[in-house]
């Protein structure tokens, strides 16, 4: 089995990296593949939190947390072809498992909400990512960024920040994950995504919205890496 590494990362934290590796692994394990999440922040557990909380955990994808002794390189060693989708819930910082998320990952996903703040944030991890490429220049990791939690697009914010990310593509390499949605090339922010630990999953609400946006944000990750 060749396994597919996706990982989600920004050095800012509070982008919703951990929502949004959650229900792409949550997706692709519903599609009948093998599936196993890796939480890379041992101070701040939140996918193994939601996944304690699951009454049948047959019915979800498997899931490994780091402690603070793991090592990534050496776990992704020793599980890579086991699954045939390996996601990295990426702690914020750039530690010693960012690095491994690069060497290891077909893809790196950048999120970030529609701030300042975030965009900054980005801009550094794209040139991480770049660092770490010039070392296998054959071979780069892919890297796109992921505009998500947009409360509104029609914001002065919200255009402001749109308009910076598009030529981070030319300058730094960093695709924008949905751009060919053009109405709406992000994830929304929706309350069922806040209540999944109270509801179960999105796939168990009434959202549609929310179950079309991790599809088309599922089936983009799998054009870019199958």
């Amino acid at each position: 089995m060749s396994s597919k590494v996706i990982s989600l990362t920004n050095i800012k934290g509070g982008v919703g990296k951990s929502t949004l590796a959650w229900y792409i692994a949550l997706w692709l394990f519903r599609e009948g593949k093998k599936v196993l999440l890796i939480e890379t922040d041992f101070n701040n557990p939140t996918c193994s939190e939601w996944y304690d909380q699951i009454s049948n955990q047959d019915q979800v994808f498997d899931i490994y947390s780091l402690d603070e002794h793991g090592h990534l390189g050496t776990v992704l060693k020793k599980l890579i072809g086991k699954y045939d989708y390996i996601i990295i819930d990426g702690a914020a910082g750039k530690g010693e498992a960012f690095a491994d998320m690069i060497i290891y990952s077909d893809l790196v996903i950048i999120p970030m909400d529609p701030s300042q703040a975030a965009l900054a944030r980005t801009i550094d991890t794209a040139k991480l990512i770049n660092s770490y490429n010039k070392y296998n220049p054959s071979k780069p990791t892919k890297k796109a960024c992921l505009l998500n939690m947009v409360v509104h697009n029609r914001t002065i914010a919200y255009k402001r920040i749109e308009l910076k990310i598009r030529p981070l593509q030319e300058t730094y390499g960093l695709d924008q994950l949905l751009k060919k949605h053009t109405s709406e090339p992000f994830i929304q922010w929706l309350q069922s995504f806040k209540n999944y630990t109270e509801i179960g999953t999105i796939f168990d609400s009434r959202d549609k919205k929310a179950k079309e946006q991790i599809q088309r944000l599922v089936n983009e990750i799998k054009d870019i890496i199958l």
